[in-house]
């Protein structure tokens, strides 16, 4: 169009042949072009010099927004490659690798608050690549630009520079986006290709989204900065006012991800930060769709991040669909832990539960570790069955006041039963050498019965209790109450419908190395003995080297419901070891079992692996205690799987 509304007669390139000869008028900057004229020389190369600058630069935005994409996902596995090849290189070059870079915590000493928004302060290991990841989007947003001055498009190379940093930083923020769905994904694929667990996934996940919205935050802040004088009319601007939108979700999201919102109102974390997560991917397409429409490209990085998260998505419905609508019994251990078994529903790990009638979120799902998956569906649990006589076996320790605890404790020696007990005064390295007390079988099929230690030495003993129940396929649950979807759950009768999402497998690796490892420790708090007894029951079918269990619980029920003294008396390999209302000094535990806890011992030559599951500050010290005992051992190699909740 040209003034007035009029379109032109000819086009350019014939109406310069139709006037015949060069133009002698040389147009001056800002000039109209009413009569025939040219550009001076030099206004045409700089005009030629600035778009071959822009040019330039949006290639490299585009460029560095690859790279970054390529190498955080190349990251993992590039590392995972390397650590591979380090342990076949020889046992040392391992161990110093597992003292110095894969477990100990970026602090040295026990840290009670969390550090850094996480409920565990990150691994040295974990730390050096959040910081390469880090270190590259500073980099990759800090060079590659080029900008000739006189320039048609900016008054100086200051305003070249900050405006070509607000476009960078929000290409890289686009280039972000697939990378922090990926890491998030419980689906995804490198947790199979490293390894890894999908917890070190989700602490990168939460990094790569603080780089995300600082660099988000970064380039609106320069452009509204730029823009000030003219801000009345940027206001009526779609693209501008949509770009607002986008801008004030990355800046909401991160304080309602914080670690005390997570822990005390994790059902409303899930919805909100989902919910925020899609207003940022909805008002970045049309903050770009508004201002470019499709001629540039920049939304593609945007359309990736919606095919990873819609994959997943996808991935999830298809484990749910496959499991079906199942029924979920409920059964109460006592006031802190209840059990929930899922008939028809097979695998290991861990799984998340859908309950649609708890509420009217029927989005809300929770992960909780497979206890089993062979479940007994019956209607009493099985603290109704022996709390008339109390506990069937000895305890290791206990600093219970109650009168019973004491005398437990006091006639440990003199029990029945088939975990090694010992006084509490004595240490844990005197009690190794004890001999195992041997257990009267159970009949695994129709029927449980319990032995009274407080029964005589004779042939006789007291039946305490007897349950009868159907061994069926399913996955079993050990779930402790909390606020929530536990807390309903644990006022629900017998019987309510459930949603199985999974199984996922926690440590790809764990399932190998426990079949395995000649000398296997577990140890366990509280509700992590879930994770251990899928682990426990496969060495006590394999008997495969020494298989040692520490567990520390407050709930008796607990003991009763994990089936362990059932274990124990199946498989004579396996050494358990319980702890009532006492901690285990893990320092000690770990220090033993890899032969360097006393002075100048060097370790006992083994390869040992301990798989912990607990409270994170219980986590932690076993970390540490691994660490230690790997500096101290000239000999043999600890490793260590660990999983924490909080």
């Amino acid at each position: 169009m040209v003034g007035g509304g009029h379109k032109p007669e000819y086009a350019f390139t014939e109406a310069l042949k139709m006037y015949g000869e060069r133009p002698k008028h040389i147009l001056a900057a800002g000039e109209a072009l009413e009569v025939p004229g040219e550009l001076a020389r030099e206004d045409l190369v700089t005009a030629e010099t600035s778009i071959r600058d822009f040019v330039l630069n949006e290639g490299q935005h585009s460029t560095y927004a690859l790279a970054l994409l390529t190498s955080m996902m190349l990251a993992p596995l590039v590392l995972a490659s390397v650590a591979f090849l380090i342990s076949c290189i020889s046992t040392k070059a391992e161990r110093l690798m597992l003292a110095h870079l894969v477990y100990p915590p970026i602090l040295r000493k026990r840290n009670p608050i969390p550090v850094l928004n996480e409920t565990l302060p990150p691994t040295r290991g974990r730390a050096l690549l959040v910081l390469f990841i880090v270190l590259l989007n500073i980099v990759l947003s800090s060079v590659g630009y080029r900008g000739s001055m006189p320039n048609v498009y900016w008054k100086s190379n200051v305003n070249m520079i900050v405006d070509t940093l607000a476009n960078r930083v929000g290409i890289l923020a686009f280039a972000n986006l697939p990378v922090i769905f990926v890491y998030s994904s419980r689906n995804n694929p490198l947790i199979r290709l490293t390894g890894w667990p999908y917890m070190t996934f989700i602490q990168l996940h939460r990094w790569v989204a603080y780089i995300c919205v600082a660099q988000a935050t970064l380039h609106s802040i320069i452009y509204f900065i730029a823009h000030i004088p003219v801000l009345s009319h940027k206001f009526t601007q779609y693209y501008w006012n949509v770009g607002i939108v986008g801008t004030t979700a990355f800046c909401l999201i991160l304080p309602m991800s914080i670690l005390f919102v997570r822990r005390k109102w994790y059902e409303l974390f899930i919805d909100v930060h989902v919910t925020l997560a899609l207003g940022i991917v909805i008002a970045s397409y049309y903050h770009i769709y508004y201002k470019f429409n499709h001629d540039w490209g920049y939304e593609n990085w945007i359309i990736l991040g919606v095919v990873v998260w819609a994959s997943e998505r996808l991935a999830r419905g298809f484990k749910i669909a496959a499991n079906g609508l199942r029924t979920a019994q409920v059964l109460e251990v006592d006031d802190e832990y209840f059990v929930i078994n899922v008939e028809g529903v097979k695998g290991m790990g861990m799984a998340y539960l859908y309950f649609p009638t708890l509420g009217w979120r029927l989005w809300e799902n929770h992960p909780f570790s497979i206890m089993a998956s062979v479940v007994e569906m019956s209607s009493t649990t099985v603290e109704n069955a022996i709390e008339e006589d109390g506990p069937v076996f000895g305890i290791l320790g206990s600093d219970s006041d109650s009168d019973s605890d004491s005398d437990l404790v006091d006639s440990a020696e003199e029990s029945y039963t088939g975990y090694k007990v010992h006084q509490r005064q004595k240490s844990l390295h005197q009690c190794l050498e004890q001999p195992e007390i041997p257990m009267t079988p159970i009949t695994p099929n129709s029927a449980t019965f319990m032995v009274d230690p407080s029964a005589n030495e004779g042939n006789e003993r007291k039946m305490i209790g007897i349950k009868h129940s159907k061994m069926v396929t399913g996955l079993s649950f050990l779930i402790r109450r909390e606020k929530g979807t536990t807390a309903q759950l644990f006022t629900k009768s017998l019987k309510i419908p459930v949603l199985v999402e999974g199984p996922y497998s926690s440590h790809l690796s764990l399932g190998t190395l426990a079949a395995t490892v000649p000398q296997l420790v577990c140890i366990a708090g509280g509700v992590g003995i879930a994770l251990i007894l899928p682990i426990l029951r496969a060495r006590a079918i394999t008997s495969v080297g020494s298989t040692r269990l520490y567990f520390g619980t407050r709930s008796r029920g607990l003991l009763s419901t994990c089936g362990i003294e059932e274990l124990q008396r199946e498989s004579a390999s396996l050494d358990i070891r319980v702890r009532v209302q006492e901690r285990w000094d893990l320092d000690e535990v770990v220090l033993v079992e890899a032969g360097c806890y006393e002075a100048g011992s060097h370790g006992n030559g083994l390869e040992i692996l301990i798989v912990a599951c607990g409270p994170a500050s219980m986590i932690e010290s076993v970390r540490l205690a691994v660490v230690e005992a790997n500096k101290r051992c000239r000999v043999g190699i600890v490793r260590l799987i660990d999983e924490s909740f909080s």
